[in-house]
Formats: C-alpha cells, sequence, structure tokens
C-alpha cells in the first residue's frame, strides 16, 4: 500500500514539475511581455532576415576590419554571417518602443556569446563591465542605456534619472511579464502577425480625441484613442513594400472607410504609356457634401465660402478623377490632362465665370469655344489652357496634342502597361514613371543646376536603379510601393552593392 502511495506521490510530482516546467518555458518564450502595457509605438527588426537579403556580410566585415582589433574583427564576421552569434535569437524581432520610457527587447539564444559580445564591447570601451544582481547581468552602454539580461531575454532602458533607478524599472517590466503586458493589444498582435522585415505600430490613444480634432477639423467626432497605424517595410525581389494601415474600432472611422470607393480606371486609356506621372481618385461628391454637413467644424471653418456654390461644385463629380503630365516644355512647365467624370458641367462653368471677371483681365483671357468649351491664355507665361465638358467628362489640359484628341484612346495606352495592374482594387493611386522622367532633359538639367556637375551625375545614377513608383490607397491601407530595375536580385542588396559603388566615386 505504501509503495503504491509513493509511487502514485512521485507520478503526481512528475506531472506537476512538466506541467509547471512547461508553463515557465511558455511565459519565457514570450520575451516581448517585457514591452509594458501602455506602450504607444512599438517597432520591431528581423536582423538576421535583413542580413541574409542584403548579402553584405563579407563587404561590412572587411570594412570595418580596419578599424578594430583581430579579435573583435573575427566576432563582428561571424555576426555579420549569422547574428545569433552575438547570443542574441535574430531570428526573431528585436522590438523597439516608447512608453513611460523608450526602450528594447530581444530574445536570448545563448547566454554565453551573449556575455562574451558585452565583454567585447567593454574592451571597446562602449559598455561597463558586466555585474550581477537579483539574477540578471547588466550593463550600461554608452552611458545612457542600462541592459538587463538573463538567459531568456534582453531588456535596455534609455536612462532617465539614474542608472539604478532605470535597471530598477527593468526588473519591474520583467517580472510583471504574465500580467500588465502588450501581448494581448490587438494592434501589438497584428504587428507579429505580419511577419514583416520591419514593422512599426503607433496608438493614439494618448492623444485623446479632443486634441487632435481641433487640429484636423475632418476628425471631429472621430475618437482618436480607438485609432492605431500598422506600418511594414519589406524587402523584396525587384521591390521595396512599404504599407500603411488604420486599425480602428471607432464607428465613424470604420463608416468613411466603408464608402471609400474603387477606381473604375475607365480613364486609364486616355493617357499613353510614357506619362511620367499619374494619379487618380474615385470622387463620390454627393458622400463628401453629407459628411461636411454633418461636421460642425467643417461648417464653421467654410463660413466664408459660398456654401450653395461649394455643394453645386462637389456634387458634380461622381467617378474617377485622374491626371498626368506627359512631358515638360523647354522652360519648364508640364504638359498636363486631366479628366473626370461628372454629372453635369457646372465645376467648369462656375471657373469660366470666375476667371472672367474683370480684375482677372489683365492676368487671363478666356474665350468661349463653344458649348461648355473654354479657352483661357494666361498673359504672364503665354500659355494656353483649355477646359470644359465633353461626354460626361470635365477636362483641363495646356497640351494642343491631348486637346486634340480629347476622349479618344491613346495609341499605346497607360492601361496597357504591368504599372497599373496595382490599380485594380485601388481608391487612390499615384504612379511615378522614373524611366521615363530620369530620361526627360528637363529633368536631368534640372538636377544637373540644383546639384552641381558631380553630385548630379551621382543623383541620376542613384535614380537610374530604379523603374517606377506606386502609392496606393486601398480601403484602410495605404501602400507605397518602388520598383527595381534588376527584378531578379534582392532589393536590400540592391541598394546596399549601388551605395556602395557610389560612395566610392
Amino acid at each position: 500500500m505504501r509503495k503504491k502511495l509513493l509511487l502514485s506521490s512521485l507520478v503526481l510530482l512528475m506531472a506537476m514539475g512538466i506541467f509547471f516546467a512547461a508553463c515557465t518555458e511558455t511565459v519565457q518564450k514570450a520575451y516581448y511581455d517585457a514591452i509594458p502595457e501602455n506602450a504607444s509605438a512599438i517597432g520591431s527588426i528581423k536582423i538576421n532576415r535583413l542580413l541574409e537579403k542584403s548579402d553584405a556580410g563579407e563587404k561590412l566585415s572587411a570594412y570595418a576590419g580596419q578599424y578594430v582589433t583581430p579579435e573583435i574583427a573575427g566576432k563582428l564576421d561571424l555576426f555579420l554571417k549569422n547574428g545569433n552569434e552575438s547570443g542574441l535569437d535574430l531570428n526573431e524581432n528585436v522590438f523597439l518602443f516608447t512608453a513611460d520610457c523608450e526602450g528594447a527587447v530581444a530574445k536570448v539564444a545563448d547566454l554565453s556569446k551573449l556575455k562574451e559580445t558585452f565583454q567585447i564591447l567593454q574592451q571597446q570601451g562602449k559598455c561597463e563591465a558586466l555585474s550581477k544582481k537579483n539574477g540578471y547581468s547588466r550593463t550600461v552602454i554608452g552611458g545612457e542605456f542600462a541592459c538587463l539580461f538573463n538567459e531568456y531575454v534582453l531588456l535596455g532602458l534609455n536612462i532617465q534619472s539614474t542608472a539604478e533607478e532605470t535597471f530598477a524599472t527593468a526588473e519591474k517590466l520583467l517580472t510583471a511579464q504574465s500580467t500588465a503586458n502588450i501581448s494581448e493589444t490587438q494592434g501589438f498582435k497584428d504587428m507579429v502577425a505580419v511577419d514583416s522585415d520591419i514593422a512599426w505600430w503607433f496608438s493614439f490613444k494618448k492623444w485623446g480625441e479632443e486634441s487632435l480634432a481641433q487640429s484636423n477639423p475632418l476628425l471631429n467626432g472621430v475618437d482618436i484613442s480607438q485609432i492605431s497605424i500598422l506600418g511594414t517595410l519589406n524587402f523584396e525581389n525587384g521591390k521595396i513594400g512599404l504599407t500603411y494601415k488604420i486599425l480602428s474600432d471607432d464607428p465613424v472611422m470604420k463608416q468613411w472607410i466603408a464608402q471609400a470607393g474603387n477606381l473604375n480606371n475607365s480613364l486609364l486609356n486616355y493617357f499613353p504609356a510614357t506619362t511620367l506621372c499619374y494619379a487618380a481618385a474615385h470622387i463620390n461628391g454627393e458622400q463628401i457634401c453629407q459628411q461636411f454637413e454633418q461636421n460642425e467644424a467643417w461648417n464653421q471653418a467654410l463660413q466664408q465660402v459660398n456654401k450653395d456654390e461649394l455643394v453645386k461644385v462637389l456634387s458634380a463629380f461622381d467617378g474617377d478623377f485622374s491626371w498626368g503630365i506627359s512631358a515638360f516644355n523647354p522652360m519648364g512647365i508640364p504638359n498636363v490632362l486631366a479628366y473626370a467624370q461628372a454629372k453635369n458641367a457646372y465645376p467648369v462653368q462656375l471657373l469660366a465665370l470666375t476667371l472672367q471677371q474683370p480684375q482677372m483681365g489683365q492676368v487671363v483671357e478666356v474665350k468661349n469655344k463653344g458649348k461648355n468649351a473654354y479657352e483661357a491664355k494666361i498673359n504672364m507665361v503665354g500659355m494656353t489652357v483649355y477646359f470644359g465638358e465633353k461626354d460626361g467628362l470635365l477636362y483641363l489640359t495646356n497640351d494642343s496634342d491631348s486637346f486634340k484628341n480629347l476622349g479618344k484612346k491613346a495609341k499605346k495606352p497607360l492601361g496597357d502597361t504591368p504599372w497599373t495592374a496595382g490599380l485594380k482594387n485601388a481608391g487612390s493611386a499615384l504612379l511615378l514613371n522614373v524611366e521615363e522622367m530620369l530620361a526627360s532633359p528637363f529633368i536631368q538639367m534640372s538636377i544637373y543646376q540644383m546639384q552641381g556637375p558631380q553630385q548630379g551625375a551621382l543623383m541620376l545614377q542613384a535614380l537610374s536603379m530604379f523603374s517606377y513608383v506606386e502609392a496606393l490607397g486601398v480601403n484602410n491601407t495605404a501602400y507605397l510601393n518602388i520598383y527595381m530595375k534588376d527584378k531578379e536580385q534582392n532589393s536590400l542588396k540592391v541598394l546596399i552593392q549601388e551605395g556602395t559603388q557610389i560612395a566610392k566615386q
């Protein structure tokens, strides 16, 4: 009986031991739980991934080796080939945060290697000698950064008063890991889930509704404390991708996002494939007017404006509004073409009436060239602008060729190029054709004039690695994508290679 009782007790103790070990391991693995729950901004970096993508370890090691001892150079070489040689697990995110204090959190992979790293830093005079207290190794880096670590996590905080007080704060954050941390915040969960090279999350909670609403009337009625921004940066083959996403539980903001319409892109074919710059937005004028009517701050801000005219102008727009620059003339004036889908011609009629006022006579001369068709000559620059309405489209251009072909599909339209593929689900867009822009004599001349011959040549060389840029607004997310000419190599590697070559010149 006693043997059975003893055996049962041993089994129970083993089970409890395994359970508590598992729980302890789970808590310790969540190294980012050291980030305080009131953090208003957090960034994350995957260092090993960036080292791998850049493929610049050998070059950086050779460069740094000129300025350090052989021992340190050897350690640095290992680190640049595999960041985990530092003792930190740099396959995982390194987090930077701002709360009541600023700091950084990283996961520890090898305690012995981490101590070796700090010993090397000490030899270089970069940090104080390691000491130990309350189960944590600790040091001060550069006299400004208190660093505390054990076999699981490293936490560093900017010293605000004294190093000892900062170490005490760090210990509190580490001991509060399982209770008061950021990991249950939805924005932080989303940031970790995106698994980006670099990511950041920013909360407006500390700002409050009143302060931001006063600075921007459009935000009147929006609870800013319920809004946060999630951003990401990724380096891919042939592309640099940057995103900003609005995260919000505020009903007004959700309504605005839901009401945003998508581009129908029916105006794309009126622009040539060689267009240097193209911008578009979907506009529901009546919807905008309704939002203004519901916003008291906007009503007050627009007291000096003829509201009836404003409502009639805005209500006329219904669909895509697009404009583009096709070239620059020798004087540097861009050739502009703009179209807008509209219900009526009131906006251009009002524009013509305004320009025909007596006080405008010396500046611009306006002629009526037919039904809702106008020609305006700007005397100061000797430029003619054509504007009006044709077949449900408002138009404006200072390019005579574009005027002759109004409403006609371009021979090689912009819509047939790969650059416009991302516009399909977008509500707004901006495209920059970098290759065509750099081929423009006016732009080349402008760069040389601003930077000088040598610096201008270097700038043109640097810009020549890019093909085109697109900025897109899709629902609650903004995208900025920079496409490289080299589609095969990682964009970070190309940037470093080109930057190194330019630096040598």
